[in-house]
């Protein structure tokens, strides 16, 4: 009986996140040309999407646990709790952000690219506003998802994991790839 409802409940989110996540590609048409010439700029994406992917993950967890611990009520969302595990994940995510783009860019100068700091804090700047935006769409999307979950008595996680997925898959491709595109 469980594993029907579970079922049920996920197999419509799991085809939008999907289709969600199919269209972040269509993105990075835009861009395929800089990309051929600046190799960090393709090391650093599959990491890009990986980190903010995680961060959805982490989000619905947490945000999970405090509906159920009653750190958040449905009627409140911005508790103590809530805002410090946004200032906690900013922090965490502008350091992963930092460390991927110096890898990524020492993985390209070890591949034959030619640094320059020039590239290198305009990398910086395309992947922390990328990771930034993203992340706080993704804590959006997981609060009010996760309060429409609570009051519906749908398991939050369920609902959301697929769901801030796929933003995020969808949301670091566009965002990403439109910066590039203005910035290079």
């Amino acid at each position: 009986m469980r594993a029907g409802v579970i079922i049920k409940e996920s197999l419509k989110v799991l085809i939008l996140g999907s289709i969600l996540s199919s269209l972040g590609g269509f993105s990075l048409e835009l861009v395929k040309d800089k990309f051929a010439e600046m190799i960090p700029l393709v090391i650093i994406l599959p990491a890009l999407a990986s980190m903010i992917g995680n961060a959805g993950i982490i989000l619905v967890s947490k945000i999970t646990t405090y509906l159920n611990m009653g750190k958040m009520s449905e009627s409140k969302l911005n508790t103590k709790a809530v805002r410090h595990l946004f200032y906690l994940l900013v922090c965490i995510f502008i350091l992963m952000a930092i460390y991927a783009t110096f890898l990524s860019i020492f993985i390209g100068v070890l591949k034959g690219f030619n640094f320059s700091w020039d590239f290198a804090f305009k990398m910086l700047g395309v992947i922390l506003f990328t990771t930034l935006f993203i992340v706080f769409l993704v804590f959006c999307a997981a609060l009010i998802g996760g309060r429409y979950a609570f009051k519906k008595k749908i398991d939050p996680d369920d609902l959301l994991i697929p769901i801030t997925t796929s933003i995020a898959d969808l949301g670091s491709f566009v965002v990403f790839s439109i910066l590039v595109f203005l910035v290079f």
